[in-house]
């Protein structure tokens, strides 16, 4: 870091503990952005970051949880709208990520069923739980209940375009959630819980649906049909997109040059 900073304008560092390190290392404005959600280790750690160090948070609820920490800038991320398009060849549910009882595979199952609609679940079986996938999830797999394993992101963006909805029932606070953009770029709505960032990003009623239990989503899935697609893109471009993340970076890295 030190042999480079020289001619760079801003370091941009992801690490846990290299800006702490950035002092000692380069003369170079360094940024870091925070990826939990704020556990007591964090705080700490984080908190003791100096002055010079600019600091991004993904979202208005990470940076409620990060208690003690300075934060000097809220941006959300952002993907190419480009690579998801909008379908009109709609056939089911879909619950896309990891195999782990956080995640809530089988709220999303339960919904489908009594919403009488299939579901296609995708994404890894998280090593040490495999347990919960066989005991949870797979005895629950069926005609219309399929499971599909890890996918690319290509066949990601597809599987998204074609569904109805993503059915995003995770159990704890999430800090962002990129699934649910890349849904909302795709003009499909979300329904989730009403927990962590999510309300940030769902517009209940708009783009999707807050839910406080399984009643409340299956209510939502059949409440569809009052959305508009459309809107739903337009907005998540506004909102979502990788030239507005990297515009807002560059605003900030500006800041943090003068700062210098």
């Amino acid at each position: 870091m030190a042999g480079l900073g020289v001619c760079l304008d801003v370091i941009q560092d992801h690490t846990f503990i290299g800006p702490h390190m950035s002092a000692v290392l380069t003369r170079t404005p360094v940024v870091t952005t925070f990826h939990d959600v704020g556990d007591r280790q964090r705080q700490i750690i984080y908190g003791g970051l100096r002055e010079a160090v600019g600091t991004i948070s993904v979202s208005d609820h990470q940076k409620s949880t990060l208690i003690g920490v300075r934060t000097d800038k809220r941006i959300y991320p952002g993907l190419p709208a480009s690579l998801y398009e909008m379908s009109e060849n709609k056939g089911y549910l879909l619950f896309v990520g990891r195999f782990s009882p956080e995640k809530g595979a089988e709220t999303a199952i339960e919904a489908a069923r009594r919403a009488k609609l299939p579901i296609i679940l995708a994404g890894r079986i998280v090593r040490g739980q495999e347990g919960y996938f066989e005991n949870c999830v797979k005895p629950l797999i069926s005609d219309d209940v399929k499971y599909i394993g890890e996918i690319s992101p290509k066949e990601k963006a597809k599987l998204i375009s074609n569904s109805f909805a993503l059915i995003n029932t995770v159990k704890y606070d999430e800090p962002f959630g990129l699934i649910n953009a890349e849904a909302l770029l795709s003009g499909v709505p979300v329904i989730s819980y009403r927990i962590g960032a999510f309300p940030e990003i769902i517009d209940h009623g708009r783009n999707g649906f807050l839910c406080d239990n399984i009643d409340d989503v299956i209510s939502a899935v059949e409440a569809l049909d009052t959305l508009d697609t459309g809107g739903i893109r337009r907005d998540a471009v506004q909102r979502f997109s990788l030239e507005r993340m990297v515009s807002e970076h560059v605003e900030f890295y500006e800041e943090m040059k003068s700062r210098a």
